[in-house]
């Protein structure tokens, strides 16, 4: 089997609290993907650090050197932005730095804190300052040895900049989420129509549509809601475009992610006054907080069927097993995705490609 030089030394995938099992499958995939003949076999080493408490509640971070001096270690975690998982993430990044690997790849799929970049005089933009803190500790003295920061479709765009230089590297998931939600819709009914909560959503998924509606061989209608913000929460007003589509039709609420479920409700709950027979919705991230789980199980909620990526593991949170079980949330999963990027950074094979 072909095991040419890799520049960057021995792959290892780190997993972090709560993505240890992730980490294993991941790597297993990895050396599958390695293992064909057109390509670079790649052994891949795993390590799980032990991350806890000492009797002070000061936080403990051990791992040894092994599988991590001279090699290219990529770092797996995700969002939602905790104290817990930012201070695991700065342990882990400055402990596995003075560990002296090659390179170091942080994989925060669901970038922590990011509906903290908005326009308001009265918040931090948090993840200009995280990118920063990272970049800290993630090096021995004047040797950066944190490469990049690989995350999914980004809240806002204005993350990107914040490393400068495309430090903070997006996976484009928009792409495969509308492609897989319109063929489960179509196995259904040919009446299917998108809808966008907001400008913003529209922006993100406008250059994955063309794309999806050409492999389907079909256009579908469009509409979009627009809203305005009082002083507590997000109204919405109307609905646009393509609204004499909706009569009778599925018609499917995309985002890039959703906590409350408020504004999809809302928006949901239009469309059905408006004639849609059903209203699912499908979105990246999988933030479902709060009264979110409820809001979806309740009798009077507008939406059927809610269709997340695994971006954030819903499977490990109790207050998502009865959504789940259910039916009412559904997961469409990027795991295939993640491997080949890894397996990409790893080799330095383009992984823009797989947006």
């Amino acid at each position: 089997m072909n095991r040419p030089y890799c520049q960057n030394g021995g792959l290892t995938i780190l997993g972090m609290r709560g993505h240890e099992d992730l980490a294993r499958r991941l790597a297993s995939r990895v050396v599958e993907l390695g293992e064909n003949s057109r390509r670079n076999s790649t052994p891949v080493d795993v390590v799980i650090p032990k991350l806890g408490y000492f009797e002070s509640c000061e936080p403990m971070v051990r791992h040894t050197s092994d599988h991590i001096a001279g090699h290219d270690v990529m770092i797996i975690t995700s969002g939602p932005g905790t104290p817990e998982m930012l201070t695991d993430t700065l342990n882990i990044l400055g402990t596995v730095a003075r560990r002296r690997p090659t390179r170091i790849i942080l994989f925060t799929p669901y970038f922590p804190l990011g509906r903290s970049d908005v326009e308001r005089t009265d918040e931090l933009h948090m993840p200009a300052i995280l990118v920063e803190a990272w970049k800290a500790v993630g090096k021995v003295g004047d040797t950066p040895l944190l490469n990049r920061v690989v995350c999914v479709d980004p809240h806002s765009e204005s993350i990107l900049a914040t490393g400068g230089g495309g430090f903070v590297t997006p996976i484009r998931m928009t792409k495969k989420l509308l492609l897989q939600i319109l063929q489960y819709a179509l196995e259904i009914t040919d009446k299917v129509v998108i809808s966008f909560p907001d400008s913003s959503s529209k922006k993100r998924f406008k250059d994955a549509i063309p794309e999806v509606e050409a492999l389907l061989g079909r256009t579908f209608p469009i509409i979009f809601a627009s809203a305005n913000r009082d002083a507590k929460k997000k109204v919405i007003e109307n609905v646009y475009g393509d609204v004499e589509s909706i009569e009778g039709s599925l018609v499917i609420e995309i985002d890039d992610e959703t906590q409350s479920l408020g504004t999809l409700d809302d928006v949901a709950h239009m469309l059905r006054r408006r004639g849609a027979a059903t209203v699912w919705a499908a979105v990246t991230h999988c933030a479902l907080c709060g009264k979110g789980p409820q809001r979806l199980m309740a009798e009077e909620c507008g939406i059927e069927c809610l269709f997340v990526m695994d971006t954030i593991d819903p499977y490990s949170r109790p207050d998502l097993q009865l959504p789940l079980e259910s039916g009412r949330l559904r997961v469409i999963s990027w795991f295939e995705e993640y491997a080949e990027v890894i397996y990409r950074a790893h080799w330095n094979l383009d992984i823009r490609a797989l947006r």
